[in-house]
C-alpha cells in the first residue's frame, strides 16, 4: 500500500512546480499510474488539478 503523498514536484514544460499538503489550500494528493490528482479546497468547495509529466517527484511523509 502506498503511503500518503505529502508533496509533488513536476516540470510543466517551462518551470518546476510544487504542490504540498497544508500549503496553498492543498488538502490531498493522490497518485494513480502516471497521473497525480491535487485536491484544493477554496471558497467554492473543492477543485482538482490533474498532473501528467515526464518528470514527477513524489514525496511521502516518511521521506519528507
Amino acid at each position: 500500500m502506498l503511503d500518503k503523498i505529502e508533496k509533488v514536484k513536476y516540470f510543466d514544460g517551462m518551470a518546476y512546480r510544487t504542490y504540498e499538503v497544508g500549503k496553498d489550500n492543498v488538502t490531498e494528493i493522490d497518485f494513480t499510474d502516471i497521473i497525480a490528482k491535487v485536491t484544493i479546497k477554496d471558497f467554492n468547495g473543492k477543485r482538482y488539478i490533474l498532473i501528467k509529466s515526464e518528470y514527477m517527484e513524489l514525496t511521502t511523509k516518511d521521506t519528507f
